[in-house]
């Protein structure tokens, strides 16, 4: 069922027959839309119909309240730290925000991901307290801490800062993502800095393995990022070196698939070997692209994630990270974080 109404959502979206959907049928596919972070996608289908839709219409008007929240926050953080030269670029829902959504709130977002040097975490620390922020209590983890401010009651602002943006004792240990060169090419859309939209998707197919390709909102990324001026030569040649040429050739597969974009030939030529290719695929087509909470399975938790491993070297990389995970969780390690003030 949720395979008929997901295809439904998908030619609302894509304006196919969007006209001919009757209410009683967009009443049907409100929670699976908004499951899949997809409101304001059918939202946007519809105004371009001419049609609105009550329910549909209130949903969307708190994502837009919700994401200028977050855009305000992030241009002052971003002026704050552009004042104070430190090199940074929000990722994910900000920089998608800003780049290739034409309205805030379409692509629903509830954190904001930023991207710092190593050797910047304590000035930045300095400066996130001086606008208000909180650090959080748990500072364990090894590449990100985090933030919350509430300035308007009912819409916190969370914030995870990274210096890097894969774990190195996980299953996505074998990533290799050069924080310091996507930095380098770091772009300006007002007062927020946001990556080179090649670095973008990158840093997207990070998050779609790291997520199991849940929920579909990370497929319509790619849709949207394949319409922009994106060097796929630069993407297919920094997936290689960055460990994530499979997971870039099935998150641009899937966005062809089920937005109808292009699959170009320099992505194609990343597929990865016939039964890793087979098995991601049986996994992220019809019924299962639809299932809510698959990160709670272990097929989705760990197979998915080591079927998206390019080579048997980086098998071993994954397998040599995972007990510096052990004693870090038994308080045998550090995080760069666990040294910043209470």
């Amino acid at each position: 069922m949720d395979s008929e109404n997901g295809a439904l959502l998908l030619n609302v979206i894509c304006g196919r027959n969007a006209r001919d959907v009757t209410f009683a049928e967009l009443d049907s596919l409100l929670s699976l839309a908004s499951a899949h972070g997809l409101i304001g996608h059918v939202h946007e289908a519809l105004a371009r119909e001419q049609r609105s839709h009550s329910e549909w219409q209130a949903l969307f008007e708190a994502q837009c309240i919700n994401a200028r929240v977050q855009m305000q926050s992030a241009a002052e953080i971003g002026a704050a730290l552009k004042e104070a030269a430190i090199p940074c670029v929000f990722a994910k829902g900000v920089a998608f925000t800003a780049t290739i959504y034409d309205t805030p709130g379409v692509r629903p977002f509830n954190d904001q991901d930023l991207l710092i040097r190593p050797e910047d975490l304590r000035k930045t620390d300095e400066i996130l307290r001086r606008l208000g922020f909180v650090l959080s209590a748990d500072r364990s983890h090894p590449f990100e801490v985090s933030y919350r401010r509430e300035r308007l009651p009912g819409y916190p602002v969370s914030l995870d800062l990274h210096w890097d943006f894969a774990s190195p004792d996980a299953l996505q240990a074998a990533e290799r993502i050069p924080v310091a060169e996507i930095l380098s090419r770091a772009q300006w859309v007002g007062a927020i800095p946001v990556p080179a939209p090649e670095d973008s998707l990158l840093l997207a197919t990070a998050n779609l393995i790291r997520k199991s390709a849940e929920p579909v909102m990370l497929i319509a990324d790619y849709a949207r990022l394949s319409k922009l001026n994106i060097d796929w030569s630069q993407v297919a040649a920094r997936a290689r070196a960055w460990g994530l040429s499979s997971g870039v050739w099935l998150g641009v597969k899937l966005a062809a698939e089920m937005f109808g974009t292009a699959m170009p030939t320099e992505i194609t030529a990343l597929e990865p070997s016939s039964w890793r290719r087979e098995w991601l695929l049986k996994h992220t087509r019809g019924e299962r692209i639809w299932q809510s909470n698959r990160q709670s399975t272990f097929r989705y938790r760990i197979v998915f994630k080591l079927m998206c491993l390019n080579s048997f070297g980086e098998v071993l990389t994954v397998a040599a990270a995972m007990p510096r995970a052990v004693l870090r969780k038994a308080g045998f390690s550090r995080s760069l974080s666990a040294d910043l003030p209470k």
